[in-house]
């Protein structure tokens, strides 16, 4: 009997339903999404948009970086992290540059479903202070063919 070989992913799609809703809490609506391309089994190249409106505002961020899955017990799933740097533009005229990393669990199962808990740190040159950024994301992953 052949053994059968586990799924190939080659990329991942990640929406971040805890910055949407934490959003909500503050009176803004703000919608993350990131695009992850593997380039290797364990390291990827994420691409990421994020789009804010409230208070008569809005901006936009994309960020770009490395993401690695070093220590692994399943295709993609494990110890999870993430370098991302990339700029920012807010409606009242202000260009910055913002940075993040993190640290934290991948989990990408047999049949697609992505969940990424994670904790780490951000920094934008807007707000100018340093701080602790979590964050959850929930996708799929995408098959090779």
């Amino acid at each position: 009997m052949p053994v059968k070989e586990p799924p190939q992913f080659n990329s991942l799609v990640k929406f971040k339903p805890l910055a949407t809703i934490l959003g909500a809490a503050l009176g803004i609506f703000n919608f993350e999404i990131a695009v992850v391309h593997y380039v290797a089994p364990k390291i990827g190249i994420p691409v990421e948009v994020q789009f804010a409106t409230g208070h008569g505002a809005y901006g936009v961020a994309f960020l770009s970086g490395i993401e690695a899955v070093p220590a692994i017990h399943r295709e993609k799933s494990g110890l999870f992290l993430d370098l991302l740097v990339g700029g920012m533009f807010i409606s009242a005229g202000n260009l910055g540059f913002c940075t993040t990393a993190h640290i934290g669990y991948q989990l990408v199962t047999k049949t697609g479903f992505v969940l990424n808990p994670a904790i780490g740190i951000k920094y934008d040159t807007i707000e100018n202070i340093p701080g602790l950024h979590f964050k959850i994301d929930i996708g799929f992953a995408i098959r090779k063919r």
